[in-house]
């Protein structure tokens, strides 16, 4: 079960009123200052309204779009993913994600913090346990 403490909640309040969408999660990046909403839409959502959230919360703000399908999801959390597997050993689930040799860096980020962010998302969302960028 995903909890949320004051400011996500109060992040997730702002952003459903705004644009009114489904907020399915929230993840704040305090080190980074960076937000990162899961939504569920079908709409294109407007930059220029999240332009206005970034300047209201003084954050800079990512939107997922959410999937129940875990590949449509993937894509849209790690666009360079070009296929990946879903193994289980010893009741642990491991995502392993092949990309593009030259997206890797980008991908794993500096001091590992994109793959720690998306392996956050993913065990909140999916109940994934670890990911590995092959």
């Amino acid at each position: 079960m995903k909890e949320f403490n004051n400011e996500s909640i109060r992040l997730i309040n702002l952003l459903e009123n705004i644009l009114n969408v489904n907020v399915k999660d929230c993840v704040v990046d305090k080190s980074n200052n960076i937000v990162y909403f899961i939504v569920e839409t079908d709409r294109k959502i407007d930059g220029s309204l999240v332009n206005l959230i970034r300047k209201l919360t003084s954050k800079n703000v990512f939107i997922i779009k959410y999937s129940n399908d875990l590949n449509s999801f993937l894509k849209n959390l790690i666009p360079a993913t070009q296929f990946f597997m879903l193994v289980e050993n010893n009741n642990k689930k491991v995502l392993k994600i092949k990309v593009n040799k030259y997206e890797k860096g980008k991908v794993i980020g500096r001091d590992k913090r994109n793959l720690i962010l998306f392996q956050k998302i993913l065990k909140r969302n999916f109940g994934i346990d670890e990911i590995q960028i092959i």
